[in-house]
């Protein structure tokens, strides 16, 4: 049964509040964190104060996660108080969930959420009943794509599948969904060209490669 407790330190006068992630939490934790290791980081508050850790993000839990001084798997707790994360090269925010940076165009960022499409997690039991909860689970296959599946071992039920949505981001933080309708609003100016350019190259724009594209070519437009 995963227990959970909260760490409060003050660091710099900032109240720095972290959720410590139980052992079996951590195996699931261990088999699906996006980087191979934890690597150096930095977390920015909306107060404005810093701190540096080594840092991973939790797939599977949608958690950010670091290992403190003692060796204990920590999550950040009070999602709401940080303004970014910074884990290697790649920037973080939280929107309802943590949104990774993939591309800063001018004003705009592209940003992709990975989030469980399952509500909930199964285990076989010993007779080969579903159990909901948090026991611990052993990942044993991964499959990096758009829509990523999770294979378990055969004594467990499905944890379900993993899928990427996409995102705008604008100059003040605020998110939508990387739509057409959406991405117009932001380039009002060329309607007819972007709608042309995403017909006669058919863009997928729930593909990261074809977004980019679009990107780029509003940039262009924008720019000439």
């Amino acid at each position: 049964m995963r227990k959970s407790f909260i760490l409060f330190a003050f660091l710099t006068f900032h109240q720095f509040a972290f959720c410590q992630s139980s052992s079996h939490a951590g195996q699931v934790a261990a088999n699906f964190y996006y980087y191979s290791q934890f690597i150096s980081g930095k977390v920015f508050f909306k107060t404005g104060q810093t701190t540096e850790a080594r840092l991973n993000y939790n797939l599977a839990l949608e958690e950010i996660h670091f290992i403190n001084t003692k060796g204990d798997t920590l999550a950040l707790a009070n999602e709401g108080t940080l303004q970014v994360v910074i884990i290697g090269s790649d920037s973080f925010y939280y929107d309802k969930g943590y949104l990774k940076i993939v591309e800063t165009y001018n004003n705009l960022k592209l940003a992709s959420k990975q989030k469980r499409s399952s509500e909930s997690q199964k285990q076989r039991g010993a007779y080969g009943e579903n159990v909901s909860g948090s026991a611990a689970i052993n990942i044993n296959n991964y499959t990096p794509a758009d829509k990523a599946s999770i294979k378990l071992n055969p004594n467990e039920g499905t944890y379900g599948t993993f899928e990427i949505s996409y995102f705008i981001m604008d100059a003040n933080n605020n998110v939508v969904p990387a739509t057409k309708k959406n991405f117009l609003k932001y380039f009002p100016k060329f309607k007819p060209e972007i709608e042309t350019f995403i017909n006669s190259n058919a863009l997928d724009l729930s593909v990261e490669n074809d977004l980019k594209k679009l990107f780029l070519y509003a940039n262009s437009l924008n720019n000439s």
